[in-house]
């Protein structure tokens, strides 16, 4: 914690911006890599996406206006995945592990089907999630 607390402190000094909290641990504790979110804003799109995701599960609206959000993002995969762990450890849902493995699925899919549609495939994986929440 203490090494968190620093590389905070070091990431307020080396920017203009606010660091979010999360940002570490979004980052995998890389401060560079933070730094850069920082530096480039990025931090507000994620900022932005991460509060569409908590907006669509909790009421299941928008889903099309997220989807759209999400397939401009360069780094969905690591979003998706840390916004996954970051809610199943804040609310500590008993379907974690079906939602991990449906996580895992996508990223499989993603990665190994040519030519998928990403959008029919990222809303799918978005109403899964949905469902697997409620």
């Amino acid at each position: 914690p203490q090494l968190n607390e620093q590389t905070q402190r070091w990431l307020q000094q080396q920017s203009t911006h606010p660091v979010p909290p999360y940002l570490l641990d979004y980052c995998s504790g890389a401060p560079l890599k933070a730094l850069t979110l920082l530096q480039t804003g990025q931090v507000r799109s994620i900022e932005q996406l991460i509060s569409a995701l908590q907006q669509f599960l909790s009421d299941g609206k928008d889903l099309l206006a997220l989807v759209k959000k999400l397939e401009s993002e360069s780094e969905i995969t690591q979003l998706l995945g840390w916004f996954i762990r970051q809610y199943c450890y804040a609310h500590q849902h008993p379907n974690e592990m079906a939602l991990l493995q449906r996580y895992m699925q996508w990223c499989r899919d993603e990665q190994s089907i040519l030519g998928q549609n990403k959008h029919l495939a990222l809303t799918s994986f978005m109403l899964d999630l949905y469902k697997l929440l409620h």
